[in-house]
């Protein structure tokens, strides 16, 4: 509680020889039922890195302790990643990273609302897209021991659909619709 996770992601290393390497996993479970596969493949040389990875999963809804389903608890998701560096030099580096994570019916199990009776929370749709460029210098002999120029672009879409409302309540279904800006 109050704590910090840094989760460090895998990128390719730089190698004195060209070197290449990679690997791929998969998985099946009972419960939830469903599976995943998951990939990556990388090279390094002595001035040139790059690592690409990529994994999907779906899973069905998972089963309590007593053997009932929990409702709405499936999900889908697939994420894609590519960084490359090229060093320039010993003291500059250029960096590029993309990644991008999509989830399709991803169920919140329990109620939407603190409320005896709510709706069901489902994200039909989720998208992370980040693409970022970064220039690293680090100069000798200077008061200076490292500076990074970054520029990133990061877009983020959640889409949540409610559903399943309660009898007594007026409304069936909130789904997303078109976007629109405040001022249209």
């Amino acid at each position: 509680m109050g704590g910090v996770v840094n989760v460090i992601t895998r990128k390719g290393k730089y190698s004195t020889a060209g070197q290449v390497s990679g690997e791929t996993a998969g998985n099946l479970s009972s419960n939830p039922e469903g599976g995943g596969l998951y990939a990556n493949a990388a090279y390094g040389g002595p001035d040139f890195r790059i690592f690409a990875s990529g994994g999907v999963r779906d899973h069905d809804d998972r089963e309590t302790s007593g053997g009932e389903s929990l409702h709405n608890s499936q999900f889908q998701d697939a994420h894609a990643k590519l960084n490359s560096g090229f060093r320039w030099n010993d003291g500059n580096e250029t960096v590029f990273d993309f990644q991008q994570v999509e989830g399709r019916d991803i169920g919140v199990p329990g109620k939407g609302l603190s409320l005896p009776e709510g709706p069901d929370v489902t994200y039909p749709e989720t998208g992370r897209r980040l693409m970022a460029l970064t220039h690293t210098m680090t100069p000798e002999a200077s008061v200076l021991t490292e500076s990074s120029l970054k520029f990133y672009l990061q877009e983020i879409e959640r889409l949540v659909r409610l559903d399943s409302f309660p009898k007594a309540s007026p409304i069936d279904r909130l789904e997303p619709g078109p976007a629109t800006a405040p001022w249209e």
